[in-house]
């Protein structure tokens, strides 16, 4: 018979060398392409979402498959993308950034 699907035997993964922390520059937005974060077992095509947009800059997004961050004030960032495949599977990564504080003119 068919075996009932698992939740965790999504076909909807993190890579294990995925880089989900970044630095944001001043001035410069920060790209994550998330075809290196997220990988589909199965070969589904992958549909991104920020899912917490809304705490953040109009910059900061997710275009074309990758996340995009550009925060003006200095702190650590949260984007949360999830990821969604074609055939219904969805798994969301945090990614950790963090914008500098500006160093003082010498």
């Amino acid at each position: 018979g068919v075996m009932p699907a698992l939740a965790a035997d999504s076909c909807v993964s993190v890579k294990a060398d995925a880089v989900t922390t970044g630095e944001v520059v001043a001035g410069s937005l920060l790209e994550i392409k998330l075809s290196d974060v997220f990988e589909d077992t199965d070969g589904h095509t992958l549909t991104y979402t920020l899912t917490n947009a809304a705490q953040f800059s109009v910059q900061t997004k997710v275009k074309d498959g990758s996340l995009y961050v550009s925060e003006k004030d200095p702190g650590t960032y949260e984007p949360k993308v999830k990821a969604t495949c074609s055939d219904g599977k969805e798994l969301t990564a945090t990614f950790t950034t963090v914008r500098s504080r500006p160093l003082p003119p010498a």
